[in-house]
Formats: structure tokens, sequence, C-alpha cells
């Protein structure tokens, strides 16, 4: 301690040496306050003397009322007064204040007005009277030999700090002073008498997050003066800049008391009040991407998540029939079904005398982090030999749920299949399954002709927004009417991995963006991020989580990746916009949107139903969006490849607007790539005036898929044209109908046209699959089967200005749906 106490003693002349050299006459008069020891990407300095804003340079000076602005993936570190260091990370504005005290005291105040810092105080250094106080424009925290991360989130108007060592006092107006311990961490929403204060529990590994987060990488050098005083100012400055965090880090490690003068045996604090019920809003600034990288990636928390360690099962817990195997063959030992993911997928299966109670279950715990988002995939196959001779009151069922991660609403459930509610294939032989690596397991047989899904993905986005530290994956399987009759599913390739969006609103909390601009915007720029904004369960009071003025995302000449879902609003979550704006709106540009498999750029899911009265079916009722322009409008020669557009699941939408909207230019098409169906409905209900796409000198193309696809009961009810197509637009679909409905109680309606064809003509539509027709309507091949129905009249208008060309079946609708157009 006494060499960090030497050297700040020695530190005043310095200082005084490398502020007095700068040419900048201004600054030579006034008082210096710090020194750039550390900068890594780009910032801005912006001094009070009214002179442009210039670049921060390594061993720039900072004096009183200078603002600092870092850019994207940048950081600096300042040390100030030979006793504190401040972080100042990516995307943060941060003002130099300095203010005298009564006794001959000195405060250092940080006023942070957007963005995150990082403040470490060695006590040792500090003066007698001395402060150093953190400011935001709500709360005010008092940092005396400690460490305390500050975060102000302007559109929420909220400030995060989280004490990772020491302690810290934070002052809000008209209420008492709050003193955070270590691992404790305060959120402060709002101003005024409508203030709301949350106390929260920061774990180890956070506080290990954001001091990685902090660190400051490669240093940009000083080019001149190599041997004069201002190199040796700043070689010691920085050398003192490292003693601060270094007698931090001896004595106040994350997790320890404030170790104090020599004497002090730490303020251990009082945790007694700590609540963990609303996790911290996170700021933009504080999300990185996530490493991702799928099954055997290391940001997945399921082990075994491809079923490759064999044997019963190893870190799955099963009852009943489930089993590992390598195939299900046919009667000539031919492979039909093999995994998704490398050699091995598992398989439970119900039937007479294989199970208990004709019920079989396949699940894993994992650890899991309040406050944190996590995207869910898997693959399945679901067959069954119930399908399609037995009656629909024999409706064998696959489920897939989470467990205790969203609070409020029980268990999420991710997907849910039974012989009645979706698409079945009907074309194979006898096949059963085979290379089980479990000698007890009893195989599984599915019948020649009867009916299988093929290999599917489900995903959800869910919010663990409780106060639960495990998590629960369950896949169960269980026979509906009868014992005596076997259906089963296939299982592999399970994810569960954090998703960190730039915005996460959790239930009870509330989000309101900018007024009349976009919540998030570029122009001709290049960023990857995983989302934008995730939200769960209602705002304060049942109102919206979420309140627009303008999009959610605009961006104009960029180039954007971006893995997981753009908009996902879970848990009945509900996002309200006064504009007509596009909500996502691309102008120009190249795009890669939730391309991660199973993902869609909106995904909205409810879980409160009701029985709708033009299907008697149980659909979603929960009203995710309430918007009076397009979802997704791409313009200019913008190319945009996603997985899906749009994933509606037991929720409702209105839709005044085109759901999508493609505008091209003279010279450039606008394209639009989805690698499954565009539009995916499960259990939901679409209305719309029509058209739900709109597309002008564009393209969309659907590379396995259909480009509407309903099942579960979905209902969708257009009073005008389902789409429309100007001036050279083509829709291209391969492997899949152009549309799909499925399931008992699924419905198309189409009061107008299937297509509008206009402008200057050269329109078209190519679909191409291997699925039969059943019949040719209005010179269209359809197929209905198993209960299905299609009928149209007039399905095209202005027919000179496009074609429609078919491979196969336009129109699918089986086991149970129903299409319906009428061309009026």
């Amino acid at each position: 301690m006494v060499k960090h106490r030497l050297l700040a003693k020695g530190l005043a002349p310095l200082l005084q040496a490398l502020f007095l050299s700068f040419p900048v006459a201004a600054l030579a008069q006034q008082q210096p306050a710090g020194v750039v020891t550390g900068l890594q990407g780009q910032a801005q300095l912006t001094r009070p003397a009214g002179l442009a804003p210039t670049a921060l340079k390594f061993k720039d000076g900072v004096i009183i009322r200078d603002v600092v602005d870092t850019r994207e993936k940048s950081l600096a570190r300042i040390l100030f007064g030979g006793r504190s260091t401040v972080t100042v990370r990516e995307l943060t504005r941060l003002e130099v204040r300095e203010e005298l005290l009564p006794g001959g005291g000195r405060r250092d105040v940080h006023d942070l007005s957007s963005g995150a810092i990082l403040v470490n105080v060695a006590r040792q250094l500090m003066k007698p009277g001395d402060e150093v106080q953190i400011k935001t424009p709500n709360a005010v925290a008092a940092v005396r030999g400690s460490t305390l991360f500050a975060a102000f989130n302007a559109l929420l108007n909220q400030s995060f700090f989280a004490q990772l060592s020491g302690t810290g006092v934070i002052n809000i107006q008209g209420q008492p002073p709050l003193t955070l311990t270590p691992n404790t961490g305060l959120n402060v929403t709002g101003t005024g008498l409508g203030v709301k204060v949350d106390q929260v529990i920061i774990t180890l590994a956070q506080a290990n997050q954001i001091l990685s987060e902090s660190k400051v990488g490669k240093i940009v050098k000083e080019e001149g003066n190599k041997g004069g005083v201002i190199q040796a100012a700043v070689k010691e400055a920085a050398a003192l800049a490292n003693a601060v965090i270094e007698a931090v880090d001896k004595g106040q490690g994350p997790g320890q008391g404030d170790q104090g003068d020599k004497g002090d045996k730490g303020d251990k604090g009082d945790k007694g009040d700590t609540k963990t019920d609303n996790a911290p809003i996170v700021p933009p600034e504080a999300q990185k991407p996530s490493s991702g990288g799928g099954c055997g990636g290391s940001g997945n928390i399921v082990s075994n998540c491809g079923f490759e360690t064999t044997g019963s099962i190893p870190s799955w817990d099963s009852t009943g029939a489930a089993a590992i195997i390598t195939s299900m063959k046919d009667s000539s030992g031919n492979v039909v079904f093999k995994p998704t993911e490398k050699s091995h997928m598992a398989i439970i299966h119900t039937g007479s005398g294989a199970v208990s109670s004709s019920t079989s279950t396949l699940s894993q715990t994992a650890t899991i982090t309040p406050g944190k988002t996590y995207h869910i995939t898997f693959d399945y196959n679901f067959m069954s030999n119930e399908y399609p001779t037995q009656g629909t009151q024999y409706n064998d069922t696959f489920r897939a749920t989470a467990k205790g991660i969203t609070s409020g609403e029980g268990d999420t459930l991710l997907i849910q299949e039974t012989r009645n509610s979706s698409t079945f294939k009907t074309d194979k032989g006898a096949i059963t399954s085979n290379g089980s690596t479990d000698s007890s397991f009893s195989n599984f047989t599915l019948s020649a002709g009867n009916g299988y899904t093929d290999w599917k993905t489900a995903d959800k986005t869910v919010l663990n927004d409780g106060s639960d530290t495990s998590g629960t994956l369950e896949f169960k399987i269980f026979d509906v009417g009868d014992t005596s009759v076997d259906s089963a599913v296939l299982i592999d390739n399970v994810v569960v991995e954090e998703d960190p969006p730039l915005y996460q609103v959790f239930n009870g909390q509330s989000l309101t963006g900018p007024t009349n601009r976009s919540l998030v915007e570029f122009t001709d720029e290049s960023s990857t991020f995983d989302s934008v904004l995730a939200a769960s369960g209602s705002g304060p009071n049942g109102s919206p989580s979420v309140s627009l003025s303008g999009p959610l995302l605009k961006a104009v000449r960029s180039s954007l990746s971006v893995p997981y879902s753009l908009l996902a609003l879970t848990n009945n979550s509900r996002l309200v916009s006064t504009s007509s704006d596009p909500l996502v709106w691309l102008q120009g540009g190249d795009y890669s949107l939730s391309y991660k498999k199973g993902t869609s750029i909106f995904d909205f899911w409810g879980s409160k139903t009701a029985v709708d009265p033009d299907t008697g079916v149980e659909i979603g009722t929960n009203k995710s969006v309430t918007h009076a322009g397009p979802l997704l409008e791409a313009s200019g020669g913008a190319t945009v490849d996603t997985q899906k557009v749009l994933k509606l699941d037991m929720a409702l939408l209105e839709a005044t607007a085109p759901i999508i909207n493609l505008i091209g230019t003279p010279n450039a098409q606008t394209t639009l790539t989805t690698q499954q169906s565009t539009i995916d409905l499960i259990k939901a209900k679409v209305t719309s005036n029509g058209p739900l796409l709109a597309m002008d000198k564009s393209f969309i193309n659907v590379t396995n898929g259909a480009l509407i696809n309903l099942t579960s009961g979905s209902n969708m009810k257009i009073t005008g044209d389902l789409i429309s197509m100007f001036t050279g637009s083509k829709i291209n679909v391969v492997n899949g109908p152009l549309i799909s409905v499925a399931g008992a109680g699924s419905l198309l309606d189409v009061s107008g046209a299937l297509v509008n064809f206009g402008g200057s003509g050269g329109n078209k539509i190519v679909v191409n699959n291997s699925i039969a027709p059943t019949a040719t309507l209005s010179g269209l091949p359809v197929s209905a089967t198993w209960g299905g129905s299609v009928n149209i009249s007039n399905p095209i208008k202005n027919p000179s200005l496009g074609l429609i060309s078919v491979n196969g079946s336009l129109i699918s609708a089986t086991n149970g749906g129903s299409v319906k157009i009428q061309g009026k």
C-alpha cells in the first residue's frame, strides 16, 4: 500500500506537466481532472469552450465539463486524481465534473446521461474529505473505496447500479438513502412520485461478466514524442491507473466486503430486504452477441443434446418407453428416418403393455439465470398409428414444455402435436426403431400407411422473469381415448442458449420508445447483435409492456446480422404503436435476420384461449400487436434472408396494412428469402383488410415450406385480396405449397382474390412440390385430403398481367383444414 500512496503523492506535478504541454490554450488554463490511460476503438471528446468535437486519444488530458462519447465496440479508461479510474463502456456519454467541498475536500462527479461505466475507487489512495459520485438523471451514487457499475437507459428513464465490492450509497429524490453491499444491485425507474426502486442480487457470474466486458484490450499507442516529458508522464499515469485497480482488486474483489482502512474488517451489510422478483432491464450498451453454436456449441446449457453419449439416456431423466436409437428402418433394412444431428437420436412412445398408463417422458433440468432471455429449439418427428384410420376422438398427443422459467403463467408450452392438429404424411411402409442403446427398450413400429409429420424444428423465446435458478425441459407423449394404438416421437438437436436482446422487458415493467423516432436505427452501418426486443407478460396494471410512436427498427443501406427473433412478444406481452410506419423498416442494404434454425423475425405467443365462433375450436386470444402499418417493409433493392417472417402461436393479430410490404426499384428487385414457411400460424387468428402481402418489383423465395401455413385450428380471415403483385414481382415456393391449411378447424377465408396482378405485368407465382392434386379448381391444382376442403371462385384478378405455374399442388388442405377463396 505504501507504493500506491507514493505514486499518488508524485502524480500532481506529472499531470500538471502533461496538461500544460497540450497546444490548446484554454486547456492549459483550466484545472486538470484526469488523463486517458487506455483506449480501445473510437471515442469523441467535446470541450465546454465551444470547440468542435475531436477524436479522443490515448494520453489526452480531460478537464472539467469535458464530455466523452464512446462509439460501438469501444472503451476508454480515464484516471482521476490518482485515486480512481472510470472505464467508459461502448455507446456511453459521460460528462466530467468536480466540486470543492467544505474543509478542502474534492468531489469527482461522473455525470452519466446514457450508457454504462465501471468505477474503481481505492480507499487507500483517497484524501480525507474526498468523494467520488456517479450522477444519473434520477439517482446519485456516492462511492468511497469500492467497485461500482452504473448504467442509464434514457429511453426507459432507468438507472442500474451493481455493487461489485465495498459499499455504495444511492440517493433518490424523495426517498431515504439506500446502501448497496457486495453482490447487490439497484434498479431505479422514473422520477418523482412515480419512481420505482427494486433491489436485486448480483451473481458472481454477472459480476465477472461486467468486469470482463470492462477490460480495455488493445491500447492505442502515442505515435510521437517517444522520449519526451509527455510520454514519461503518461507512462507514470498509466502505471498509477493500474495501481488503483490493483489496490481495489487486492482488497475488494467481487463478492467481498469493504476492507476499509487498516483494522476495518469490512461491512457485510444487511441483505434482508434484497428482492429478486423484478430483475433489472439491462441497457442496450451492456449486451453482447452470444457465442451460440447449436447443439454442440459453448452457449448450449443442455447436456447430451444430440444423444451421442449412449446407454440408458445419460444426463436425461425418463419414464415409460424411452431410448436412444440410431435410425428407423423398413422391412428391407433401409434407413427411412435418421438423426438430424450426428448419429443418434431419442425416441419416446406409448402403447399397450409398453409403458405404465400409456405415458412416456424425457426431461432435463439445467441452471438458468433470473433476468435472462433464452432461446429453445429442438427437432422432432411425430408419428401416430392412429392417423388416419382411427377416429378423431383417439387423439394421441406429443407435448414439450419448459418449467420454472416464466412467472405467473405456469409451464411454458413449447409445442403440441396431436393426431388431428397438423400435417401428416402417409406414404411409408412399415418402419421400426433400430439400434437402441438400451436392451430393455421395447421397439416402436409405425405401420404401413399411417401418419408422420417428418422432421420439424420447434423454437421458442422465453424470459426468465421470475427468481428461478433452474428450469426443466420436458418432452411427453401420451394416449388419448385408447391404450392399444401406439404413437411416438423422435427428438434430436436440443438447444437452450442465452439470447441477450438489446432491450428486454419483464412482467410488470414497461418500455416507451422515443417520440416519433425508431427505437433502434442504422444508416450506412454494419452491425451484429442477438435481437432487438424481448418482452414477457403485461405492463403495470395490465397495460401494454411496449409503447412505440415510431419503428422498432429502421435500417438504411446497412448490413445487419441478427441470429434470433428481432421482436419476441411472449407470455401474453403486448406492443402498442401509434405510428403507421413499418415496424421493421429496411431501405436498401443486406440483412440476415433471425437466421437461427426455427426462428422468425416476429415471434408472438400467448397462452389465453377461447372458442372461435367461426370454427368452433379453441384459439389464442392475446392481441400481441396493435399497429397501423406493415410489420415488415423492405425497399430500395434490399435483400432479406430469414427463417420465417412471422410466427403467431396462440395469439391474435389484426392487420390493417400488409404484414409484408416489398418495394423494388426500376433497376433492382427487393428480395425476401425464407428458409421455412414465411407466415406460420399455430392455434392463432389473423384478420386483415388485405392484401396480406404486397409486392412491387420484388421477389419472395420460399425454400422449404409454404408461403402461408395454418395449423392446429388457426383461422385467417381476409376481407380483400390475399396477395398483391405489381410490375414483374415473383413468388417462388420450393418443397411446399403456396398455402397449407391443416388440423381440425383450421381455416383460410378470403373474400377477395387469391392474387391481384397489377402494374406493367410480368408477375409470376411458381410452386414446386410433390403433393399430388386431388382436384383442379379454376385451372389451379389443389389437394384436399383426410377431411380437408378447398373452394375457389375467381382466384386471379387481372390474369393478363401475371401467371401461376404449379408442379404439384398450389394449395393443400388436410386433416380437417379448409380454404375458401371467394374472389369478390
